[in-house]
């Protein structure tokens, strides 16, 4: 579909007028991966409470808002007025996140939506998220789970750097996705594979927080899917089956995720 053309009040052509959006919020929460309460945030980019949290103005990249005027009679006046505002939705065509993401869906064999579904469900696309219990990056990793990942596959040591970011959130995703299969993977990935454990035994219950986030991840994930899916098959837990949980189990998942990072070699492959 071509883009229409627009006159402005000068006879001139310009493009639609633009006009503020508010600043959008980030989905960098601090979930999963067994994350401690009471951490402090590595970086000051966020504000507000641990929901609904308003990004900072600085660093961040800018893109228009449109909306067209149209007169009684049908035709249209414009102004050539051009206003920026803060936009994370394109982050995979604006920051380069795609490649990144493509390099990681490769060595990991995941495929690319299910990377690019959790980026936005969790940061939003801006790679310097941190949450107020320091979960960092596109993948909003934990920094305990981000030594063992860096550690395992030789990532460097800025766990805000986008790549090094995306490859140790890819492969938490695949060791998850071999260890709790289809079904449970993203919940693991929120909740904690030790807390996920202990749901699927009967032991816990999951959040309602857990629930609602792997249902958006999927939402994500059908809306971006064009055709079927199939990587290699993993057992399949359905995080469906376990109830709600309010409590949080911390060594449960050191030694859940002890087992996830010994069970992949450097390259990434299970």
């Amino acid at each position: 579909m071509s883009t229409p053309s627009y006159l402005s009040l000068f006879g001139h052509y310009c493009g639609p007028f633009l006009v503020p959006a508010e600043i959008q919020t980030a989905a960098a929460h601090s979930r999963g991966q067994g994350r401690p309460t009471g951490r402090r945030a590595w970086r000051a980019s966020l504000d507000g409470g641990e929901h609904g949290r308003t990004l900072a103005k600085g660093g961040r990249r800018l893109k228009p808002t449109a909306l067209s005027l149209r007169t009684w009679s049908g035709g249209v006046l414009l102004l050539c007025l051009v206003v920026t505002v803060p936009v994370s939705s394109a982050y995979a065509e604006s920051a380069g996140i795609a490649e990144i993401v493509d390099e990681a869906a490769a060595r990991f064999s995941l495929p690319s939506i299910w990377i690019h579904a959790v980026i936005r469900a969790e940061s939003g696309g801006d790679a310097n998220a941190v949450s107020a219990k320091g979960a960092v990056g596109l993948m909003q990793l934990m920094p305990t789970t981000w030594r063992a990942l860096t550690a395992e596959h030789r990532l460097g040591t800025d766990p805000l750097n986008r790549r090094a970011n995306v490859l140790a959130g890819s492969a938490y995703l695949r060791a998850l996705y071999d260890r709790f299969g289809r079904s449970g993977f993203l919940a693991a990935y929120n909740a904690g594979p030790g807390r996920y454990a202990e749901a699927l035994a009967g032991r816990r219950n999951l959040p309602t927080e857990t629930i609602h986030y792997t249902a958006k991840v999927e939402r994500l994930i059908a809306a971006a899917a064009r055709e079927p899916i199939a990587i290699e098959t993993a057992p399949s837990v359905d995080w469906r089956g376990a109830d709600l949980f309010v409590k949080t189990h911390r060594e449960g998942d050191a030694v859940e995720e002890k087992r996830l990072f010994a069970s992949t070699d450097r390259a990434g492959r299970p």
